[in-house]
């Protein structure tokens, strides 16, 4: 889940650069508008099915602080208030837990609310 105001935008998967030497989540480098971002595999950082080919970035910030993170489907806004506030999900990627902020869900559908700029500024080192 993405803060409310948060800059973000859904495009087709641009041609990006694979870079050598760079940890398997890093997918590459590319250009959008202007803008040098590092594209994310986050299905491959946080061991979920699903890494490998995807139609869509989804571009999150602004300038320099810009990232994209590769998916498959096209997000859909959600509402909070339709989902239960949870103290724990079983099985959440480790290496997501402790960015995490609040937890809702739905049914079998989790969504978890995480401090992003901490999160992407830890995938960059």
């Amino acid at each position: 889940m993405l803060p409310d105001g948060m800059l973000s935008e859904v495009v087709e998967v641009p041609r990006y650069t694979h870079m050598p030497l760079m940890p398997a989540h890093v997918a590459g480098l590319c250009n959008l508008r202007g803008n040098l971002i590092p594209v994310f595999d986050l299905y491959r950082y946080l061991s979920l099915p699903g890494s490998g080919k995807s139609d869509y970035i989804v571009a999150l910030g602004e300038n320099e602080e810009m990232v994209g993170v590769l998916t498959k489907n096209l997000p859909r806004p959600v509402d909070p208030n339709n989902y239960q506030l949870v103290q724990q999900v079983p099985n959440l990627p480790a290496n997501l837990e402790r960015y995490t902020t609040e937890i809702f869900q739905r049914e079998n559908e989790i969504l978890i609310a995480y401090q992003h700029d901490a999160f992407f500024a830890s995938l960059r080192h």
